[in-house]
């Protein structure tokens, strides 16, 4: 998805967690992070600038507001 609502125009990008043989992935927080790392290394390798954030470095928390 495409947000160019800020000043810092960037796109959000999702993939379906299923394997090769059709069955559903379930990666541990360090297979995603490389993973990601990867992606936008690739990237970058084809002159797309491209960045592997974090959620911590986005802000972005799951936590739900306490009531």
């Amino acid at each position: 998805m495409l947000h160019t609502h800020r000043a810092d125009p960037h796109v959000h990008i999702s993939v379906r967690a299923e394997g090769r043989d059709g069955k559903r992935l379930n990666p541990r927080k360090e297979a995603l992070h490389r993973w990601r790392e990867t992606f936008a290394e690739k990237l970058r390798d084809r002159g797309i600038e491209a960045e592997a954030s974090s959620q911590a470095t986005r802000g972005v928390s799951r936590r739900s507001p306490r009531s």
